[in-house]
């Protein structure tokens, strides 16, 4: 009798260990899972460097490099070299996965359109953390009318995904009625993890006893520079410190408003295990990328015992799950009011009350991980026996 076959995968994605970003540390982490449940798993991934920060890990399964393009800030040659980066990718991945099933995330941006052009008689999911074509239209780089959104739209509806991993319930929703379709799926969120990171020193930005804010990460097309102002322009210094370490589209205003502001601390960088001693990350997403996007450092600082202060609305995932460890505030024409409000509201003894909140969101949002992991396994194995 002929010995049962590994179950095997390949993951397709621009950024995977030892380079930085929270999607390859996310792809790294589950190739971890499968290969410790007998799966074996391909990653193929380009040498593009990540804008932010992250940790420097060592890769999980066997990698595949193509060559990056472009790694500049000119809007019109990124888009151009993502399109043609995707393709390789994608070709790179058909012609060596000979047998199991292919993941394909969403950086670059064009992965999926490729994936539904060249992969129709693969298997293969769509593990979406952004959205596009989606994105383009929240960054206004395109409207619904343009002809070639429309022909993005048709050809990725012509060969759509046979498994979704979505990051949440209303992401999920929202790309089943895209499909128009029952498509099998598993939810799994970003950013869930815990450092494990043992404080020892404090960094100066902690002494006095005050409350610390911080917004750590990429401030860009997606996130409200408002909210961060607002912030800067309400501060009781006397009562709060605020914490920057930007980088993105929007990052250079903020810097500039922020700049000799008392109570203000801008850093080039924050380490991992400092992010713990922030108190509140504030977190903003914009409405029209509700969906599009589900910030993974929101989940991140909650799973690692914080709190935030979400600026967007009630129909995305992070207050979907992080509620019982936020606040709220509402992006609208009242945005300053409803700011100086919920600042009013955040004192040592409420934080307390949400980090113990917090813990219990942690190990829902752990157990919502494991279980992702175990059905993308299990789906894993029933293609397995069915070829």
């Amino acid at each position: 009798m002929d010995e049962q076959r590994e179950p095997v995968v390949t993951i397709v994605n621009k950024n995977y260990p030892p380079g930085t970003g929270i999607t390859g540390e996310s792809a790294n982490e589950m190739a971890g899972w499968l290969l410790d449940h007998g799966v074996q798993v391909n990653v193929i991934h380009s040498d593009g460097r990540y804008g932010g920060g992250g940790n420097i890990t060592a890769p999980n399964g066997r990698t595949f490099l193509v060559k990056s393009l472009y790694d500049g800030k000119n809007k019109i040659i990124r888009l151009f070299s993502s399109f043609v980066e995707s393709y390789f990718l994608i070709r790179k991945a058909k012609r060596i996965t000979k047998k199991g099933w292919i993941i394909v995330m969403t950086d670059p941006p064009f992965l999926i359109f490729w994936a539904s052009v060249l992969l129709k008689k693969k298997k293969w999911a769509y593990w979406s953390m952004d959205l596009y074509p989606e994105a383009f239209i929240a960054g206004r780089l395109i409207t619904e009318r343009n002809f070639l959104y429309r022909f993005f739209k048709r050809k990725v509806k012509e060969n759509p995904p046979d498994y979704m991993i979505a990051l949440g319930v209303h992401q999920l929703n929202y790309l089943r009625k895209e499909y128009a379709r029952k498509i099998p799926a598993t939810i799994l969120p970003c950013g869930v993890k815990k450092s494990g990171f043992d404080r020892q020193t404090l960094p100066d930005w902690k002494s006095g006893g005050k409350i610390v804010l911080g917004y750590c990460g990429n401030i860009g097309e997606a996130h409200s520079a408002d909210f961060l102002l607002e912030i800067i322009n309400t501060l009781d210094a006397e009562k709060f410190t605020l914490v920057l370490a930007l980088y993105g589209s929007k990052s250079g205003v903020i810097k500039e408003a922020a700049r000799d502001r008392k109570g203000v601390v801008i850093k080039d960088s924050v380490p991992r295990h400092e992010l713990t001693l922030i108190d509140v990350h504030l977190v903003t997403l914009l409405p029209e990328w509700n969906n599009i996007c589900v910030p993974s450092k929101a989940v991140s600082a909650v799973c690692e015992g914080g709190t935030i202060m979400f600026c967007g609305d009630k129909e995305n995932d992070n207050w979907e799950y992080l509620q019982e460890a936020a606040w709220l505030v509402k992006d609208d024409a009242d945005l300053k009011v409803n700011i100086k409000e919920v600042l009013s509201r955040i004192s040592k003894e409420s934080i307390l009350e949400k980090k113990r909140s917090a813990v219990q969101v942690s190990r829902r949002l752990l157990d919502t991980k494991e279980g992702a992991f175990r059905d993308i396994h299990s789906f894993l194995q029933a293609l397995q026996h069915s070829n």
